[in-house]
């Protein structure tokens, strides 16, 4: 996966009530599509879209491009190979494994601004309500509800007071 561009920056996005839209920054957007164009992971150039889905710690929501859901996946295929070896009457695929990495993901559209839908689904999720706070993690992207974020004791500091920085940026502390 070399070649492969960081995803990288943070935001503060307003969560549209009616319709669950928000925006991804456009360092996040940018990388997104770079990625899905590279080495293949798309048919279609400027492919915009990527994966959405409750993080594993349930905190918040977490989303990858095609090529590191696809790396996630051939990971779990590589787990579910070797517990075959190890345990021949364990062949096939470990659905509790493929629930708990995949069962709450959506593939999400972006449009060429940035906007996409969260889901009735996505914003339980996520515990999203009226505002998400969006950072790039290299890989991956995490979406928060601000206020969770910032009131939970396993959330490094650095962290909460981007947060803060981009709460107060647009008037909300």
């Amino acid at each position: 996966m070399s070649g492969r561009e960081f995803i990288l920056g943070l935001g503060l996005s307003v969560i549209d009530p009616s319709k669950g839209r928000a925006a991804l920054p456009v360092s996040l957007r940018n990388a997104i599509i770079a990625n899905n164009s590279h080495d293949g992971q798309s048919d279609r150039p400027n492919d915009r879209s990527f994966y959405l889905g409750q993080h594993p710690n349930g905190k918040c929501l977490v989303g990858y491009d095609k090529g590191q859901m696809e790396t996630l996946r051939n990971r779990i295929r590589n787990a579910e190979e070797r517990r075959g070896e190890e345990s021949p009457e364990q062949i096939g695929f470990d659905h509790d494994l493929r629930r708990s990495q995949f069962g709450r993901f959506e593939q999400v559209a972006l449009d060429p601004s940035g906007r996409f839908t969260l889901s009735r689904q996505l914003r339980r999720w996520g515990r999203l309500e009226g505002l998400a706070f969006v950072q790039g993690l290299g890989d991956l992207i995490e979406i928060w509800n601000p206020h969770h974020l910032l009131a939970d004791p396993d959330v490094p500091e650095n962290q909460k007071q981007d947060c803060r920085d981009e709460m107060e940026e647009k008037g909300l502390l």
